[in-house]
């Protein structure tokens, strides 16, 4: 059976996210604890949100997608002692809880996990929107252009009163990538000598 999880991001990074199938994380270096994928596991947390939990820090806010993993879990005590591995999905406790079970005690949850360079066991299989933050986003003409289309050049009075349709386009092109079997999705990185620096095309990708 399948975990159900999310990872919190942008609208215009979750549309992207999406539309290739691909995540890159801010790092590819193994020891780096951002060489990741983070998600969030909804039995733990309940449906998914398009807000960070626990006021945990996020580059991106407003949508979530909601993936389904389909191969081996462990618990991540430290990354450095025990640094994680490709192809499986890793629950990580808060450091003060780093011998409990973090999905028995929510308390003790911190976070999910795959590490860059996992190809294979995630798919993403429905989303979240926060209408709030794709108003504003359509509103000021920065959702993607697949989204905006000709809508972009039209004067920023005339979208903020069609801020509403703003909303439908959007859910209906997530719609349109999604669909209603599901998404593969690939965590991007692998064999590196050290840190990577994040490139333009690789900061729209990633939240």
């Amino acid at each position: 059976m399948a975990t159900c999880l999310f990872h919190v991001t942008g609208p215009s990074q979750a549309y992207r996210i999406a539309a290739s199938g691909r995540y890159i994380p801010f790092s590819v270096d193994p020891m780096n604890t951002d060489a990741c994928l983070n998600l969030f596991a909804t039995s733990v947390r309940g449906e998914p949100v398009t807000h960070a939990p626990d006021r945990q820090l996020m580059d991106g806010t407003g949508a979530a997608l909601v993936v389904e993993w389909s191969g081996p879990e462990e618990i991540m005590r430290t990354w450095s002692e025990t640094p994680p591995q490709r192809n499986v999905l890793y629950h990580q406790p808060w450091d003060a809880h780093k011998s409990e079970d973090p999905l028995a005690n929510p308390g003790a949850y911190y976070r999910s996990l795959v590490l860059a360079g996992t190809e294979q066991h995630l798919s993403i299989v429905g989303f979240r929107l926060d209408e709030d933050r794709v108003k504003e986003a359509w509103i000021y003409g920065v959702l993607p252009a697949e989204v905006m289309g000709i809508w972009r050049l039209v004067p920023e009075v005339m979208r903020r009163a069609m801020a509403g349709y703003g909303v439908q386009r959007m859910e209906a092109a997530m719609l349109r990538l999604v669909g209603t079997g599901g998404r593969p999705l690939v965590v991007e990185g692998g064999s590196c000598e050290g840190d990577s620096e994040t490139t333009p095309a690789a900061a729209e990708a990633m939240s």
